[in-house]
């Protein structure tokens, strides 16, 4: 007669289910079984919290846009264009712009997506680390044009903005080669005392 041995490993299998099962059956509730309907559900609710905090972390990476004020408030700090400059670029009165200002009326459409493409250049050029001066303003960039007429001619704020840094940082490249070569000559020595000195015409 075969004898067959006790398989160790499957019967702590079978007692871990069903500890497993009388656990899960208390859980259900008082008096409750965890029938197939019951686990069906708990699996319906385990997925809308799955959907509801996936949904709520898309909201957080929603952008504020800001309004045509804040954009005309922030390429005033950064720029410090002139109420003239500012008419010229959006092509309208002196006056429209104090209005923009002072909040008596909203940019339209057309002016307040220009507003923010100037308001986006403020921000190109602040990150550069570029000082904005008048001077540096009324600088010829690509074209002839300063960095206002060539917006007002059609080029993009961010294309000027990024013409502008570029036309400095090749200043400064020019003048560290240059710093660089003078930095390697020799001193040439002269002598004190014969400085004031008339040279001596020696073919006389």
């Amino acid at each position: 007669m075969k004898t067959y041995g006790y398989n160790s490993g499957f019967g702590y299998a079978v007692a871990t289910f069903g500890v497993a099962a009388i656990l899960l059956g208390m859980q259900v509730g008082t008096g409750g079984t965890a029938t197939f309907e019951y686990l069906k559900s708990q699996e319906a609710k385990r997925n809308s919290c799955a959907t509801f905090v996936y949904s709520r972390s898309e909201s957080d990476l929603v952008e504020t846009q800001s309004s045509p004020i804040e954009n005309l408030n922030r390429i005033k700090v950064v720029i410090n264009p002139t109420v003239t400059e500012l008419s010229k670029v959006f092509n309208v009165s002196r006056q429209t712009i104090y209005n923009w200002q002072n909040e008596v009326n909203e940019p339209g459409p057309e002016h307040g997506t220009l507003l923010e493409a100037l308001a986006k250049s403020a921000d190109i050029l602040s990150d550069s680390g570029v000082i904005i001066t008048k001077r540096l303003l009324a600088r010829k960039l690509a074209g002839g044009r300063t960095f206002f007429e060539s917006i007002r001619n059609g080029t993009s704020a961010e294309v000027a903005a990024n013409q502008l840094i570029r036309l400095i940082q090749k200043e400064e490249e020019q003048r560290e080669r240059l710093n660089a070569r003078l930095l390697g000559r020799k001193p040439i020595d002269t002598d004190v005392q014969e400085m004031g000195i008339p040279h001596l015409n020696e073919e006389g």
